[in-house]
C-alpha cells in the first residue's frame, strides 16, 4: 500500500490481488513461480507482487528459493489448512467411523470432499506396523482414475459433468486408465446406478479403490468414503462385495446422522 492513501480502497485491492495470487497457485498446482511469471498471468505489475510476497515470506506465508528466486507457498499454509481440516465439523463426524472402518476390515480408510472441480481428502486412517495412525492428507486426485472422483463426477448434474470430462487431463496413469470419454461417462452412469466406484488398478497398479457417497440434508453429496486394498490378488470377489456392503451401510448410517432421509440426491455440493 502507498504511503497515505486511503485504507478502504487500497487496502481492499491489495488483499483481493493476495487472494488472486492464490487462487494461481491453487489453480496451476504449480509448486513455486517467479515473480514476473505471476505478474505476467495476473496482469499486476512485479514491483507489487515483489513487495506481497516479501511480506508474506517474512510471516512463514511463502518461501523464496534462493537458487531460483522463486517463490512457493509455505509452512503456515500448511498449519492454517491443517487446522481447518481438524476443525472441519463433517471431519468431527465422520472420523470416529473411519477408525472403526479401519479396525473392523483392517484395511485403511479415508474421505475426501468436492471443492471447486478437486478432490481433497480430508482425513484418512492407516492400519501400520504398529497399529492404527490417525492422519490428514490433502492431494489432489485424478477425478477420472480415482474411485473418489468417479463417486463425485457420477452424481453431478449431466452437463457439469460433460463440462468437466471435456477440460480435465484424461491422464493415463496405469495400463487400467480409462481415458476415453465416452467409456468414463458410462461408468459413471453404472456408479450411480448401484451405488459406489471402484478404481480397478486405474491409478495405482496393485492397488484398488473402493468408494461410496455420502449425503446430507436435502439429498447432496458431500463426501466419498473410500477404502483402498492392496492389488486383485488379495482381494478376491467375495472380498470385495463384503467391503462394499460394509460401506454403503457405514455411509448411509453416517448420511442419516447428516440429515439425509432419502435414497436420492439432487446435487452436488
Amino acid at each position: 500500500m502507498e504511503p497515505g492513501a486511503p485504507v478502504g480502497k487500497y487496502g481492499y485491492k491489495t488483499l483481493k490481488d493476495l487472494a488472486r495470487i492464490l487462487s494461481l497457485f491453487s489453480a496451476t498446482g504449480a509448486e513455486s513461480m517467479g515473480v514476473f511469471e505471476i505478474s505476467k498471468s495476473l496482469q499486476i505489475i512485479p514491483s507489487k507482487i515483489s513487495r506481497m510476497l516479501g511480506t508474506l515470506e517474512a510471516e512463514g506465508f511463502f518461501e523464496k528459493n534462493l537458487s531460483t528466486g522463486k517463490y512457493g507457498l509455505g509452512g503456515r499454509f500448511l498449519e492454517l489448512g491443517t487446522q481447518y481440516v481438524y476443525n472441519l465439523p463433517l471431519r468431527q463426524i465422520i472420523h470416529p467411523h473411519l477408525v472403526q472402518i479401519t479396525a473392523e476390515l483392517k484395511h485403511s480408510s479415508n474421505f475426501a470432499v468436492f471443492k471447486n472441480a478437486r478432490i481433497i481428502v480430508v482425513d484418512r486412517v492407516q492400519i501400520t506396523g504398529s497399529g492404527i495412525s490417525h492422519q490428514v492428507n490433502v492431494p489432489n486426485l485424478p477425478l477420472h482414475a480415482s474411485s473418489h472422483g468417479k463417486i463425485f463426477l457420477a452424481y453431478l448434474p449431466e452437463d457439469e459433468q460433460d463440462n468437466i470430462l471435456t477440460t480435465i487431463d484424461l491422464v493415463r496413469f496405469t495400463d487400467a486408465t480409462v481415458t476415453e470419454p465416452r467409456l468414463l461417462k458410462e461408468e459413471l452412469r453404472k456408479v450411480r446406478q448401484r451405488g459406489y466406484a471402484l478404481d480397478t488398478e486405474e491409478m495405482i497398479t496393485g492397488v484398488i479403490g473402493i468408494a461410496v457417497p455420502v449425503f446430507k440434508k436435502g439429498g447432496s453429496l458431500v463426501a466419498a468414503l473410500n477404502v483402498p486394498v492392496e492389488g486383485k490378488s488379495f482381494c478376491a470377489p467375495a472380498e470385495l462385495s463384503e467391503i462394499t456392503t460394509y460401506l454403503k451401510t457405514k455411509a448411509f448410517f453416517v448420511s442419516q446422522q447428516l440429515g439425509y432421509t432419502g435414497n436420492s440426491i439432487q446435487r452436488v455440493d
